[in-house]
């Protein structure tokens, strides 16, 4: 008893020290926390200037062009995991001349692409080395965005009946595990890089 006692006491008399070793102990914690308040303001923010007409036009050339270079992406290696006649017209997928799936903005990454940006640019680190690290991370997500899409169109074909399902769970999984991929990388690898030695 007489222990616990001592305890709370030096916690009590050293609480800048408590603090110190508290936010050493959790500073992953801490920047997980930081992780998911940008992305949850980067998101609100970035669906309300979509609503808006004129941002949307403003963005329109960025987003068709990335759309397209997703479908062309996609297309490359579809051929490896569909058997048969699939090409890519006007952001469509068809098979054996039939159109299976249509691919639009939510599909081509920018929004996450938007998303990592803020979240690199946010955290730790100099800004010389996020400026490094930001197309690295940028095309991870282009290949998210082709596997999510390749996974989309091959389950459409395959198996339609389970389409609604790989979309809204399976390959938003997928994304995630690059997306908090691509954050470790820069937390675990970059920014503590730039940290000086105490």
């Amino acid at each position: 008893m007489q222990d616990k006692n001592q305890h709370w006491l030096k916690l009590i008399e050293h609480p800048r020290k408590v603090i110190t070793n508290f936010k050493t102990q959790y500073n992953f914690f801490y920047r997980l926390l930081i992780l998911l308040i940008v992305y949850w303001l980067c998101n609100r923010c970035y669906n309300f200037a979509m609503e808006d007409l004129n941002f949307a036009q403003v963005v329109e050339p960025v987003t068709s062009r990335l759309i397209r270079w997703v479908c062309f992406g996609s297309q490359l290696f579809l051929p490896t995991f569909v058997s048969g006649d699939i090409k890519e017209y006007g952001n469509t997928f068809y098979y054996l001349n039939e159109p299976k799936l249509f691919v639009f903005l939510g599909c081509s990454g920018f929004q996450n692409m938007v998303q990592i940006t803020c979240i690199i640019l946010t955290a730790t680190g100099s800004f010389f080395r996020k400026m490094l690290y930001l197309p690295f991370a940028l095309f991870i997500i282009y290949i998210a965005s082709v596997v999510h899409i390749i996974i989309l169109v091959v389950v459409v074909i395959y198996h339609p009946s389970n389409y609604a399902f790989f979309h809204n769970y399976i390959t938003k999984i997928v994304f995630y595990i690059f997306f908090f991929a691509i954050w470790i990388v820069w937390e675990e690898k970059f920014a503590l890089a730039t940290k000086p030695k105490i």
